[in-house]
């Protein structure tokens, strides 16, 4: 019984660590999402003029 529920706060602590870690990955996204496409904007004013 206390195996099992070290195992499970094992699992939950795991979660909880992936989960952050997956916060940063699509904060870092986002971040490049939006970079991106600011460069496409700016080239396709670039090519208006």
């Amino acid at each position: 019984m206390i195996f099992m529920f070290s195992r499970l706060c094992e699992v939950l602590y795991l979660n909880k660590r992936v989960q952050e870690l997956n916060k940063v990955f699509v904060g870092k996204l986002l971040v490049l999402i939006v970079l991106t496409g600011r460069i496409i904007e700016e080239d396709v004013l670039h090519i208006k003029d």
